[in-house]
C-alpha cells in the first residue's frame, strides 16, 4: 500500500486491489475534519443534540443495567445473540 497526496492536500491510501476509497483510505486528521463539519452543520440546522447532565447519567445507567443483564444471561447460558 502507498499513500498519495491529492491536489487538495488530502492523502489517500492505494490498496493492492486498486485505489483506496471511503473513510478507511483517509488519514485520521481528514476523517476528524469531515466529522467536525458534519457536527457543525447539524447544529446549524437545529438537528444537533447535546445531552444534559441528567440525560447522560440516565443513559449511562441504562447501559450499565443492560450490560449486567447480558452478562448474567451469558453466565446462566440463556443469552441469545440477536
Amino acid at each position: 500500500m502507498s499513500r498519495e497526496t491529492q491536489e487538495d492536500g488530502n492523502e489517500e491510501v492505494q490498496t493492492k486491489t486498486g485505489r483506496g476509497r471511503g473513510f478507511l483510505s483517509m488519514t485520521p486528521e481528514r476523517r476528524r475534519e469531515i466529522a467536525s463539519k458534519g457536527g457543525k452543520s447539524a447544529h446549524e440546522q437545529g438537528l444537533g443534540h447535546r445531552f444534559t447532565h441528567d440525560q447522560a447519567v440516565e443513559a449511562g445507567r441504562k447501559g450499565g443495567r443492560k450490560r449486567a443483564e447480558v452478562m448474567k444471561q451469558k453466565k446462566e447460558g440463556e443469552y441469545l445473540d440477536e
